[in-house]
């Protein structure tokens, strides 16, 4: 398995979901701003998180909010409107960490200094303070 670290923001709010059996999963988008050859490039990331991290990660994301995601590659295939098959590789998220929050977000003395490390598998949760 692949395992990759993407920083971003949040395009959209996530969408909580709770299986029969009551496993919880969140879907949600990244956007990822970076640079290729030479050229500002932007890459978007359907991620999917599960159990209790998805459930926080939901409950707390804000849009716009730069993330850390940490997870595994997903290619996955699927048949557009228009019957053309088409590829695309998305994130089965492993664990997160808050980012700066956007501008409209913050009050006028607020500095976003905390950050929360989330893990989808053994729901072990880390946070500390910046300084």
């Amino acid at each position: 398995m692949n395992t990759i670290t993407i920083v971003g923001n949040l395009v959209r709010e996530p969408e909580i979901h709770y299986t029969d059996n009551g496993a919880v999963f969140a879907n949600f988008s990244i956007a990822d701003n970076g640079f290729a050859k030479g050229e500002k490039t932007t890459i978007f990331w359907k991620v999917i998180m599960f159990g209790a991290a998805a459930e926080n990660f939901g409950n707390e994301a804000v849009k716009g909010r730069e993330y850390t995601i940490k997870g595994i590659c997903t290619p996955n295939t699927y048949v557009d409107k228009n019957g053309i098959e088409r590829h695309e590789i998305g994130l089965q998220a492993e664990c997160y960490k808050n980012g700066r929050l956007p501008k409209s977000a913050r009050t006028d003395n607020q500095q976003d200094t905390s950050y929360k490390n989330q893990h989808s598998q053994g729901q072990t949760k880390h946070s500390y303070t910046r300084k």
